[in-house]
């Protein structure tokens, strides 16, 4: 981005994160890991790494996307037909259950952020995530204490990561509420986006005289 702005003076990153009404704040610890989407996700490595735990875990993505690897008798899927979707409040419903959402991602040309809306539906939901670590999401999971990096392909390290959130409910407890404190507070919400790109915007105005 630095590249094509010309300069890295000229280059600012903005904070993006969910709006705090479309979700339930602090819905509790729940059981289980939620993996959604179809984007870029890597729900073969995901569905590998949950058939070796006896964690209940739930994949949702369209019929043509389901995974290929043996689903283990933890696992359940929910896929749905070309055209159709999962509501937004069924994932939601979903996601209050769980005791923490899966990004599994695919890394690889071309580079992309996704992953990040999942990051955001996360700390909206005050949940502890596990993600594929993806150098072009601007947001350090680890480093806030919200949640797990595990390496793109890593079964073995998803295999941990989920029995870990599993086996430690006080350290998921406090990684979800770390999340949803990002949110309330405004490090990383819609309001704070649409204030730094309106700021943004102003100052290319003033520039412009």
């Amino acid at each position: 981005l630095a590249a094509i702005a010309g300069t890295p003076a000229r280059t600012r990153g903005l904070s993006y994160g969910p709006d705090p009404h479309w979700y339930p704040a602090a819905s509790g610890l729940g059981r289980g890991v939620v993996a959604a989407g179809n984007t870029k996700r890597d729900l073969e490595t995901f569905a590998r790494a949950a058939a070796l735990t006896e964690v209940p875990t739930t994949i949702v993505c369209p019929k043509w996307f389901e995974p290929r690897a043996p689903a283990g008798p933890q696992t359940r899927l929910i896929s749905f037909d070309e055209g159709g979707q999962l509501t937004h409040l069924g994932l939601v419903e979903l996601y209050a259950e769980a005791r923490a959402l899966a990004i599994p991602l695919h890394v690889r040309w071309p580079w992309s952020m996704n992953g990040l809306q999942g990051i955001a539906d996360a700390m909206g939901m005050g949940k502890p995530m596990i993600v594929t670590r993806n150098p072009w999401l601007d947001i350090d999971v680890e480093k806030l204490g919200i949640g797990l990096w595990v390496d793109p392909g890593d079964v073995e390290g998803w295999r941990r990561a989920i029995e870990y959130l599993d086996a430690e409910p006080e350290i998921a407890l406090e990684m979800g509420r770390r999340a949803r404190a990002l949110v309330d507070d405004g490090s990383r919400s819609t309001a704070a986006f649409a204030g730094q790109l309106m700021e943004t915007f102003d100052a290319v105005l003033a520039a412009r005289g």
